[in-house]
């Protein structure tokens, strides 16, 4: 989407959301329910967890659980966020419906909540800015070569190098604009390969932790931490997620003495599983004139800063750095902006509105796994 009334796109929207003093999360189970009450118990929120099953427990993660006969039908300052199985979605929905409540207004899916509304209460009433997935760039090294890299790593000539004092630059200006983030990861490569590792992790749990959930730690599985590593891991309580490349040669073995090493020292892991990846489209460097509405129903997540600018697409972005060399200055978001509005401006450019209405990788790009179709093999590995 194009910006046409840059730092006021929501404000019709936000205005329904004013006068909000609390927030009912339907569902206290695993999923969407526990991310949304995070992120927003996060900001100060008012949050409390209607379940029938936890009910007992009074607290779930430090918040209030109440039945459904204790929950308070004041649909003037008070919304629900329905986060259930779809027949039980139903049923409640229907309930409360009668009761008085209404869906799009104080009624919510939980769906549509976390992709769109949670964003608008926080910044119109809270006066915050919040992230499900975010971080800021670290490493451009990788310790493989996979032919369709979502990233484009394999084929940097020169991968540059990320200076702890520019980590530690755009960390400040990450966490001074953005208030609280689900899951905050370093973007990137090989994380492993990262020389100042135990600095970056250091820095951010001892200045920042209080504005994060989750610290995601990804690696690909095939390099051990050394020592001080295993120990900040622990210390801080970091899960370690690895991607399953099993189809590449002595993977396996690696995985198994990583999983082995986290283990000993009571670190969680945990894999991401593939059946396939999608085919970006950034080796095949075709440029596409019309690429439609690729850009606003694409479901990329991944908000990466580097240098100051917070980028949409960090695959974009560093597969431009690899293969294409653009300028794309004006898909970057300045959060060393002093605009009066740029907190509504961040959000904005969050939810898909920015100068162009796309950005220029758009058209090199097959877009994201929920539009693209065109699969290729895990992790094949380039022969050069």
């Amino acid at each position: 989407m194009r910006w046409k009334n840059k730092g006021h796109e929501f404000d019709e929207i936000g205005k329904r959301f004013e006068a909000i003093n609390k927030i009912y999360i339907y569902g206290a189970g695993a999923g969407g329910g526990i991310d949304a009450a995070v992120l927003l118990k996060g900001i100060g929120a008012d949050v409390v967890f209607v379940d029938r099953n936890k009910a007992a427990q009074k607290k779930y993660l430090n918040i209030d659980v109440i039945t459904h006969e204790q929950l308070e039908m004041n649909n003037n300052n008070s919304i629900i966020v329905l986060s259930m199985g779809l027949f039980n979605t139903g049923l409640i929905l229907k309930q409360l419906e009668l009761k008085g409540y209404v869906y799009g207004k104080n009624l919510f899916d939980i769906k549509s909540f976390l992709g769109f509304y949670i964003y608008i209460i926080a910044l119109y009433k809270y006066k915050k800015c919040i992230m499900l997935d975010g971080g800021v760039m670290a490493i451009y090294r990788c310790s493989l070569k996979c032919k369709n890299c979502m990233g484009g790593f394999p084929y940097m000539s020169n991968p540059p190098q990320v200076s702890l004092a520019q980590f530690k630059k755009d960390a400040d200006i990450y966490f001074n604009n953005i208030d609280y983030t689900l899951s905050f990861g370093l973007g990137g490569a090989e994380i492993m390969m990262c020389k100042n590792l135990d600095a970056y992790i250091e820095y951010v749990m001892e200045n920042y932790a209080h504005q994060i959930w989750k610290f995601s730690f990804l690696t690909n599985g095939t390099i051990l931490p050394v020592k001080n590593i295993i120990e900040l891991l622990k210390r801080y309580q970091i899960d370690v997620v690895v991607s399953n490349y099993s189809s590449v040669k002595n993977w396996e073995d690696k995985f198994q003495k990583l999983k082995a090493v986290m283990n000993e020292n009571g670190v969680h892991v945990r894999t991401i599983d593939y059946e396939n990846w999608i085919n970006m489209g950034w080796t095949e460097n075709t440029y596409k004139e019309d690429i439609g509405d690729l850009f606003d129903i694409c479901g990329m997540q991944c908000r990466v800063v580097h240098d100051g600018k917070l980028n949409y697409c960090i695959h974009g972005m560093t597969s431009n750095e690899a293969i294409f060399h653009a300028d794309i200055t004006d898909d970057e978001f300045d959060l060393l902006s002093n605009d009066s509005r740029k907190k509504y401006q961040l959000v904005e450019y969050h939810l898909g509105f920015n100068k162009n209405g796309d950005l220029k990788m758009c058209h090199y790009c097959n877009g994201y796994i929920n539009i693209n179709h065109k699969t290729v093999s895990v992790a094949e590995q380039l022969m050069n």
